[in-house]
């Protein structure tokens, strides 16, 4: 277990966190975030995108700044898109998500207490990626689901992020409860759209969802799982492991075949 907690600490120190920045990133995040999308029965683990992400991207501008905001999520989303789904951006009309992805499908079997859509597909690299499209078929947010076969891979893993995003401006442990699994989650925040990516451990395999969302979303997120911020080289050090798997992830890191890409791409 020393060995583990050693090798995490080395890896995850390669991507240079200020812990220091933390707390403020928190507040920023939180204060930024609105108040709506609250507790979806069904929510995923990026969180339900708020109300105002959802206004955004659910119906026309109204206003030349709207029109601005909405422009810039798209673009700053699109360039934090992993390898091989650039041409994809937060915004885009479902029509053409389905042109530029031929795979994805309607995933019809459950309902989203949000309204949201669930569009999926499953890529030659073993991952899932996830879109949730808004009741206007206008893209909300994208997530990508893998898996890593040894906590060994993570060294790897976190010195491509460092290399495709640099230095995440926050990193945080969300706590187990009722309907989750303990999660480290890190972030880098962006204006307009951000990129989280949720971390779970069980059994020396390693789960990963990797999420690009409005950046609203991402401070709401984190402020309903009640995360925290990760301080300390000692906190690096005690990575959250899973006792006991609970909520969609456990599905995600029993049936997932073996990822087969670099983080931070798909391919």
């Amino acid at each position: 277990m020393k060995a583990l907690l050693t090798r995490l600490l080395v890896a995850t120190l390669l991507i240079s966190v200020v812990t220091a920045l933390a707390w403020k990133l928190l507040m920023i995040e939180s204060s930024s975030a609105t108040s709506g999308g609250s507790a979806a029965s069904s929510e995923s683990d990026a969180g339900t995108p708020s109300a105002s992400s959802q206004a955004s991207t659910s119906r026309p501008a109204t206003s030349t700044q709207a029109a601005a905001a909405l422009q810039q999520m798209g673009e700053v989303s699109q360039r934090l898109m992993p390898e091989g789904f650039e041409s994809l951006f937060i915004g885009m009309t479902l029509d053409a998500l389905r042109q530029a992805r031929t795979r994805v499908r309607h995933d019809t079997r459950g309902e989203r207490a949000d309204g949201l859509q669930i569009w999926d597909e499953d890529d030659p690299s073993g991952a899932r990626v996830v879109y949730l499209v808004t009741t206007s078929n206008l893209l909300a947010q994208v997530q990508f689901l893998s898996r890593l076969e040894s906590t060994e891979e993570l060294g790897p893993h976190f010195a491509a992020l460092q290399h495709r995003y640099g230095s995440p401006t926050g990193i945080w442990d969300c706590p187990e409860s009722a309907d989750s699994s303990p999660l480290r989650r890190f972030t880098w925040r962006r204006e307009g759209a951000s990129v989280m990516e949720a971390v779970m451990i069980y059994n020396q395999r390693v789960a990963l969802t990797l999420v690009i969302s409005p950046t609203d979303d991402v401070g709401a997120a984190l402020r309903r799982s009640q995360c925290t911020p990760v301080q300390s080289p000692e906190q690096i050090a005690r990575f959250p492991v899973v006792g006991e798997l609970r909520g969609e992830r456990s599905t995600f890191l029993r049936e997932l075949p073996p990822r087969a890409r670099d983080a931070g791409s798909a391919h």
